[in-house]
């Protein structure tokens, strides 16, 4: 839909929020807002990048991070990736503070 032949790595990263959508509603078996909220807490699934799930106290998605080296590629439109490691988002997310004020 951009006219770019290659997507971003966004993609990457947004997949497995869709996927957790489609799951929430499967599981509520409705597309109504506070049915799929409800369903969302707590709620875990296989997604393309590994195990993934909501954290119930603050609706927090939680899955792998991928850290890595780039390079540029002259014969390509893209960068490549040299090198890739992964680790739980969970060691790393902050602890659930429901109803306080989110500071940046």
């Amino acid at each position: 839909m951009s006219g770019k032949k290659y997507p971003t790595g966004h993609i990457f990263r947004d997949y497995p929020v869709l996927q957790g959508l489609l799951e929430s509603i499967k599981k509520a078996n409705s597309t109504e807002i506070d049915a799929v909220i409800n369903s969302m807490e707590g709620l875990s699934w296989e997604s393309a990048i590994g195990p993934y799930k909501i954290r119930k106290q603050d609706h927090a998605g939680i899955g792998k991070l991928f850290v890595g080296t780039y390079a540029t590629q002259p014969a390509e439109p893209f960068v490549q990736l040299k090198e890739m490691r992964s680790m739980s988002e969970e060691s790393i997310i902050e602890t659930p503070s429901p109803g306080k004020k989110y500071v940046w």
